[in-house]
Formats: C-alpha cells, structure tokens, sequence
C-alpha cells in the first residue's frame, strides 16, 4: 500500500489554479476537483486531532505502522457540510481514472509524454486520498506518519 504525500499550501495553491484553468467543456471535472478541494481546504485549516489513535494499521509489506487517529466531534461537525459522505467518493474516483495518465502507456507505465495530464491527474487523486480520509472522521494517512 502506497500513502501520499502530505499537502502543503504551494500544492493546494496549483491544484486551485489546475481546477479553475479547466474549460466549461469540462464542467463535470472541473466541479469534482472544486468539491475535493473545498472539503480539504476546510480540513486544513483545522489544527491537527489530539485525540489518541483508535487503532494502528501494520503494513508488515513495507516493515512500517499508521496509526488511524479519529477527528474529534467539533471538526467532523466543522467540516460536515463540505465532506462528500463515503459512498460519494466512489463517484469521484470513477470520474478521476477517466484521466489520462500523460504516460506513455494506458496503464501509467512508460516515460511522462504529457506532464500537464500527469499534473492533473495526480493531482485529483492526492486531493480524493485526503477527502476519503476525512469522510470516514480520521485524520488524513499520508507518507510522513508512517513509522
């Protein structure tokens, strides 16, 4: 199992400019990455769960832990109205996988031939990582907790 990166501002920041560069024609994608973003910007702008971790997730592949720590009630409350429920996700991710990966190869092998569509589509998948991680009340996992 892979885990992404953390989010930094100057990433939120280009996924903005990704999402509002998209023309009209592509309305439905263009709405897709603004929900993701409007949940995770609204997540970001939390402090960080205090709350002890609910349970630890052993990735006995890699040799390394997560621990799964809960989002206390007044942020889940917080972000409420801007998370998609889990079941909206799917969704999300059908429409996401419709993106070129700007590799050479349909399966996402090969040498990068259209870094724009590459930026693109990595972009929607680490911001729906992060929108998932919320709709289920957990701080997001990402690559600098794992132990």
């Amino acid at each position: 199992m892979c885990f992404a990166p953390p989010l930094t501002d100057a990433a939120l920041a280009r996924y903005e400019e990704l999402t509002l560069a998209l023309p009209e024609s592509r309305r439905e994608l263009r709405d897709a990455l603004a929900t993701c973003l409007h949940c995770v910007k609204a997540w970001d702008r939390l402090p960080e769960s205090t709350l002890p971790a609910a349970s630890r997730m052993d990735l006995a592949t890699i040799g390394k832990t997560c621990d799964v720590v809960p989002l206390p009630p007044e942020q889940i409350e917080a972000l409420w109205d801007v998370t998609p429920y889990p079941r909206e996700c799917q969704p999300l991710e059908d429409l996401f996988n419709t993106l070129p990966t700007g590799r050479a190869n349909a399966d996402g092998s090969g040498d990068i031939v259209d870094p724009a569509a590459k930026e693109l589509r990595d972009a929607a998948f680490h911001l729906l990582w992060h929108v998932k991680e919320i709709a289920h009340d957990i701080e997001p996992r990402t690559a600098d907790k794992l132990r």
